[in-house]
């Protein structure tokens, strides 16, 4: 083999050994609406056990995460007392169940906006220590690290720009999760998702069991999406959630 065929050979194994995220850079994302793809994997071992693409849509004083292989978008809204509503979306019946402060407080799931507000809770993310910098996708992002008190080894990288959640990394004695951005949606993609529910049939959860007898509603209690008592375990959170 020539001294030339050898270099771009090597030129070549390093090219295809480089990740694949690391070669497109992504635009400056904007601060107030902001909307990405993302994909969660699930490991055990060495070995993939499940991977899922889901989206997170911000604007104002809502946010939401869109799973589209389930149909399903859980929504949190802020009022301007700073109190929060839940809602889910199913997207194939065009229907929402929502979940008003008193619906969340009554069934012991209140919460604060720093805890849905990005897809890691910003509470936790606190703990974490500051162990750098770097580029990620060619954006300036910084990266943390820390042990959960389970024993869990966390590490997230969050962009500067506008303080979205670019990867997080969660490793324990079961296996690990990753999560990584993977795409940013334009403004009006943003306005998009949020206005497609607008003919979309809701019903308040303290209702739910007046209408036992509507088959979607029936369905929804058979599979545990909702209960009519007000009872722990009521709402599933999203699964990528830490």
């Amino acid at each position: 083999m020539t001294t030339k065929c050898a270099l771009a050979g090597m030129l070549l194994l390093l090219v295809v050994s480089l990740p694949a995220w690391s070669e497109v850079c992504l635009p400056l994302p904007d601060k107030a609406v902001f909307g990405a793809a993302y994909q969660t994997e699930w490991e055990s071992g060495r070995h993939a056990v499940k991977v899922e693409t889901w989206r997170y849509w911000r604007r104002e004083n809502r946010v939401a995460y869109e799973y589209p292989e389930r149909g399903i978008s859980e929504v949190w809204l802020q009022n301007k007392k700073g109190q929060l509503s839940f809602q889910r979306w199913f997207t194939h019946e065009k229907r929402i169940i929502t979940y008003e402060f008193g619906d969340l407080r009554s069934v012991g799931r209140e919460t604060h906006w720093r805890q849905v507000e990005l897809p890691f809770n910003l509470d936790e993310l606190e703990q974490l220590k500051t162990v750098g910098q770097l580029k990620y996708h060619c954006l300036p992002a910084a990266r943390y690290r820390g042990k959960r008190r389970d024993g869990d080894h966390v590490e997230v990288v969050r962009l500067q720009a506008n303080g979205a959640i670019a990867a997080i990394t969660i490793d324990s004695v079961n296996g690990s999760v990753e999560t990584r951005l993977t795409e940013l949606k334009p403004a009006g993609e943003v306005t998009g998702f949020f206005a497609s529910a607008d003919d979309y049939r809701s019903t308040d959860f303290s209702d739910v069991g007046d209408e036992e007898a509507d088959p979607f509603i029936s369905r929804l209690i058979a599979f545990g999406f909702v209960e009519h008592r007000e009872q722990e375990g009521s709402i599933r959170y999203p699964e990528h959630k830490h």
